[in-house]
């Protein structure tokens, strides 16, 4: 049993040397995973950043916006309001001006 002390020591030597690098391996693992996570919350935070800043301007953009019949409304008023004191003008009488009909045939080459 004596002589078999030798060979086990080198067995072990040589199962301790493979789990040693196996964990220095599963360490640059682990380091690179934690990297990757660094980088996946940076970009999510920044994308998070974004979809606020976004969500904030476009609330600016809905409050300043002015809707279509709220327009018409004010260009009514503010016609009727104007057009009594000025003289009689095509834009403020909702009349198009009449357009000439072309008689011309095109000819089609």
């Amino acid at each position: 049993m004596a002589d078999r002390e030798p060979g086990i020591i080198k067995e072990f030597r040589e199962l301790y040397e493979y789990v040693r690098l196996m964990g220095e391996h599963i360490n640059q693992i682990h380091s690179r995973l934690e990297k990757i996570e660094r980088d996946m919350n940076e970009i999510s935070s920044s994308h998070q950043n974004a979809i606020t800043e976004n969500a904030v301007e476009l609330k600016n953009v809905k409050e300043n916006m002015v809707n279509k019949y709220e327009l018409d409304d004010f260009v009514e008023k503010l016609k009727a309001s104007v057009g009594e004191s000025l003289p009689s003008l095509p834009f403020l009488t909702n009349k198009q001006p009449q357009v000439d009909e072309v008689s011309e045939d095109i000819a089609v080459e």
